[in-house]
């Protein structure tokens, strides 16, 4: 069976040289989309001398931004290059801070027991109530409110409810329409629209990260040719990579053929930033995921020493 990889990265190029040395297999290929923001070039001397490695360039890269549409522009644009390649078997999205927690052949193995599965994390919104990182209005300010994204520190956000939306009538909404005046004033006009979530779906959020296979990402990428207004509309949902394509898979399967995703992410450490960046303390919490095939985030620069005892001990055994 065929593993395709689309690695989504913008830093730490021996990184993700690592990552894809560890899944060069038979019948692997990989998908490398690099932001647009950095520069290329040490990307391609690193992988220069790797197997089955396709680098998109030029005209197809997307300069991304964290928690806007950027993300899921440069998804379309590497299942355009996919397809066209006429892919088949599953489809892996990974970070390129991303790590595998099994050996190839134990990952191929996966795939073929699950050949027609999605693992692809989803709640309907609004989410429940408490759930870490959707916030009081649980995800529904995400896909409900206008949110823009265009401070320096892409993630400062700026969500403003329509005139519609009881929120509105709130003290601060007058500073933040002041803070779009100076920024995106031939946005003010939206406030007046009620902004609606495309009714031939039902919202869902989840983690970013999924396993889909070849059949499931054709659908995916035919039903945004199929409805060009969604994409548009999630230009001012926030972090609208945990939405997008939950939205569509959960929209469209029946649950029978949906899993949770299979990449693990720390998001509960009580004194370490989040996501958690795993360092060599925490192998142990790494090794007893038997239910994961993936990991993020690591960092050579933080800690090189977790990816060797990763190696020595979970890929290699």
């Amino acid at each position: 069976m065929d593993v395709n990889y689309i690695i989504i990265a913008h830093r730490e190029p021996h990184l993700v040289k690592r990552l894809i040395e560890r899944l060069q297999y038979p019948n692997n290929f990989f998908y490398i989309h690099i932001d647009g923001h950095v520069e290329i070039k040490p990307f391609i001397k690193e992988l220069k001398d790797q197997n089955n490695v396709t680098i998109l360039q030029n005209e197809w890269r997307v300069p991304t931004f964290w928690s806007d549409v950027t993300t899921i522009k440069a998804t379309l644009k590497v299942f355009q290059r996919m397809l066209a390649d006429h892919r088949s078997g599953f489809c892996v999205l990974l970070s390129g801070q991303d790590y595998p927690l099994r050996g190839n052949s134990a990952i191929e193995e996966f795939f073929k027991e699950n050949h027609d599965i999605n693992f692809i994390d989803g709640f309907s919104l609004p989410a429940k109530r408490g759930l870490w990182g959707w916030g009081k209005h649980r995800g529904m300010d995400r896909i409900q409110f206008y949110n823009y994204h265009f401070f320096h520190n892409q993630k400062s956000n700026l969500p403003i409810p329509s005139i519609h939306h009881l929120s509105f009538y709130n003290p601060r909404t007058l500073l933040k329409i002041i803070t779009l005046y100076k920024n995106k004033p031939e946005d003010l006009p939206n406030l007046f629209k009620k902004r609606r979530f495309p009714t031939y779906l039902r919202p869902f959020g989840g983690a970013t990260w999924w396993a889909l296979p070849m059949k499931t990402v054709q659908k995916l990428y035919e039903f945004t040719l199929e409805h060009p207004d969604y994409l548009e509309y999630h230009v001012h949902t926030h972090v609208a990579d945990e939405v997008f394509f939950q939205s569509i898979v959960h929209s469209l399967y029946p649950k029978e053929k949906i899993r949770d995703s299979i990449t693990y992410t720390n998001w509960t450490h009580p004194t370490r930033p989040l996501p958690l960046t795993f360092e060599k303390q925490d192998f142990q919490e790494l090794a007893h995921c038997k239910d994961k095939i993936f990991a993020r985030k690591f960092s050579e620069e933080t800690d090189a020493k977790i990816l060797d005892l990763v190696d020595e001990n979970l890929l290699m055994a």
